[in-house]
């Protein structure tokens, strides 16, 4: 895909054209200026751009707008994506210096029966066209015919900012040390951006065009920090949440050190309601929802790339409750968790004949969720120090081994005496409840395709 017979990097610029074709010529002229060699629109290119961009000096990838798919979509979908592609090929057949043509963004094809699914697309594409076909994943271009490496890379930045031009510096430095002939793709709006902000870039483009040494000036810059500090306010707030409820609601304590010391002697209290107030449950329950939020938040940011957030919420656009963010799954998880302890606290109260008032239910079933404080507070020190993903996802699993062994302790409570229908009772809360999760797994694992689009998600 390179036109350099040496193995050294290339330039090439994915192209957002402009509406005005003399600013676009204008912008061609600056890329070629530069040294850029490669060009990456986006099909369709506009009938007004097309004479300018097919007769241009660049080589040009031309990618079409088939993103997010799983491998189940390329399965069922199958016959009209090669229809489609041909169609494509087609199109661009007489254009000499279209060089490839990207098939799929951002999809499926790191799974293990992709090569399987979809090459009979490309036996026929290779047979009607002598183009090449590639893909992008993972912020890498690949060739169908040879995807054990890639041919080039992404400088994924959206916006200029001056900390950019060192992770640039040290990336094409590595290209050229390793000898690599891969090309390194800008987006061209960041680009512009660089070239006119930072003076020393374009000295430093037309150094390397003309004598193929690499040298950038660094500029002064500092550190940025992260913008997730949020959620350690939101730990904070419970945090002082608990010690007001501590402090105004002086049954708490004695009652925290008795569901985890004297558990027992809590459960007698609470069945012959000699302790009647129910507002420390149901804070704690609200709260126990914002922990499940930020579970779900740290979750998605360890094992999720912004690519990633995209696709899932590309397939499941219901949940994108603040947009197309991580912010989402916060809400996600906080709904959730709410919705189904309200379930639970109706299904362990209206069973029980030993439970005349809800607030005992509540009291009996909230008890556990004190045990939150200290798993978030591990999980966001992990997260906001950017280490232990693997304690991380220990620590989650914990969250939800607590979130569903609270309901089922507090069934077992609740029927402690019970002199008749206990087994009844258990039958229909514990045993219930296990056969409905089973079926729930069941149900999203063999009749959703979540798992995919998960699987998906996590791959990019």
């Amino acid at each position: 895909m390179s036109p350099k017979s040496i193995a050294q990097p290339s330039l090439g610029i994915i192209w957002s054209p402009p509406a005005d074709t003399a600013t676009a010529t204008n912008q061609l002229d600056l890329f070629s200026d530069l040294g850029v060699t490669h060009l990456e629109i986006t099909h369709p290119i506009e009938p007004s751009l097309y004479p300018v961009v097919t007769q241009s000096e660049f080589i040009i990838l031309v990618r079409s707008e088939n993103q997010f798919l799983t491998i189940s979509d390329i399965q069922d979908n199958k016959a009209t994506l090669r229809d489609n592609f041909l169609e494509l090929a087609e199109e661009y057949r007489a254009a000499l210096n279209i060089g490839g043509i990207g098939l799929l963004s951002h999809s499926h094809t790191s799974h293990a029966e992709f090569r399987e699914v979809f090459s009979p697309v490309i036996d026929s594409l290779s047979s009607f066209s002598n183009k090449s076909f590639y893909y992008f994943h993972q912020n890498a271009w690949f060739n169908f015919v040879s995807p054990e490496q890639s041919f080039a890379l992404f400088f994924n930045n959206k916006s200029y900012e001056p900390t950019d031009l060192k992770e640039l510096d040290s990336t094409f430095s590595y290209l050229i040390a390793e000898e690599s002939n891969k090309l390194l793709f800008f987006r061209s709006n960041w680009f512009l951006e660089a070239v006119e902000q930072y003076p020393e870039f374009t000295t430093s483009l037309i150094k390397y065009r003309d004598i193929n040494e690499w040298e950038l000036p660094l500029p002064n810059t500092a550190d940025t920090t992260s913008d997730s500090n949020w959620i350690v306010l939101i730990l904070l707030a419970l945090w002082i949440a608990l010690a007001v409820q501590i402090k105004y609601l002086p049954y708490v304590r004695p009652m925290i050190l008795r569901y985890f010391l004297a558990h027992r002697f809590f459960v007698d209290d609470i069945l012959h309601y000699r302790e009647r107030y129910a507002t420390a449950g149901i804070f704690m329950m609200i709260k126990h929802a914002f922990f499940g939020g930020l579970v779900l938040y740290i979750i998605a940011q360890v094992f999720l790339s912004e690519i990633g957030v995209e696709a899932f919420f590309n397939h499941l656009p219901l949940l994108a409750i603040t947009g197309v963010n991580y912010f989402s799954f916060f809400f996600i998880g906080l709904i959730v968790v709410l919705a189904a302890q309200f379930l639970s606290l109706l299904w362990l109260h209206f069973p029980a004949k030993t439970l005349n008032h809800f607030s005992q239910t509540i009291n009996l079933y909230a008890g556990a969720f004190y045990l939150d404080y200290l798993i978030l507070t591990l999980m966001v020190t992990l997260f906001t120090a950017g280490i232990g993903s693997s304690l991380i996802i220990i620590l989650s699993i914990l969250y939800i081994t607590i979130w569903f062994g609270a309901y089922n302790l507090a069934a077992f409570d609740a029927s402690r005496e019970m002199e008749s229908g206990r087994a009844l009772y258990l039958l229909l809360t514990v045993g219930f409840h296990a056969i409905a999760t089973f079926f729930l797994f069941v149900f999203i694992l063999l009749y959703t395709d979540f798992v995919e689009i998960f699987d998906l998600a996590i791959s990019l």
